[in-house]
C-alpha cells in the first residue's frame, strides 16, 4: 500500500531545494549564486544525514535502491554527454524510484 503524502519535513526539503533550483537559475549576480549554491549544498549534506541516520543500511532494499540510483545517475550523466538516450535515463529513474518505493 501506497504511504500518504504528507506536508511535513522531508518535502519541505525537496521543495526548498527546488525553489533554490530555481532562484539560483534565475539569479545573474556570480556572488549571489555562490551563497545560493553552498547554501544548496549545505541542505544536500543535511538530507544526507537524515537520511542515513534513519534508514537501516543493511536491509536489502536500501542496497537495491542505492544501487538502482547509482545507475540511474550513470544513465543521466551518459544522457547529459550525448553517450545515451534520455529516454534510457528515464527509463533508470523510473526503475530506481521502484526501488524507493519498497524501502518507503
Amino acid at each position: 500500500m501506497a504511504k500518504k503524502k504528507t506536508n511535513g519535513l522531508g518535502r519541505q526539503i525537496l521543495q526548498t531545494m527546488r525553489d533554490l533550483s530555481a532562484l539560483i537559475a534565475d539569479t545573474h549576480h556570480p556572488q549571489r549564486i555562490q551563497e545560493l549554491m553552498s547554501q544548496y549544498r549545505e541542505l544536500e549534506d543535511k538530507l544526507e544525514v537524515l537520511i542515513e541516520a534513519n534508514l537501516d543500511s543493511a536491509s536489502e532494499e536500501y542496497k537495491a535502491a542505492t544501487k538502482g540510483l547509482r545507475e540511474a545517475s550513470a544513465k543521466i550523466q551518459a544522457a547529459l554527454s550525448g553517450m545515451e538516450t534520455v529516454a534510457e535515463a528515464i527509463a533508470a529513474v523510473g526503475h530506481a524510484v521502484g526501488f524507493l518505493a519498497d524501502l518507503a
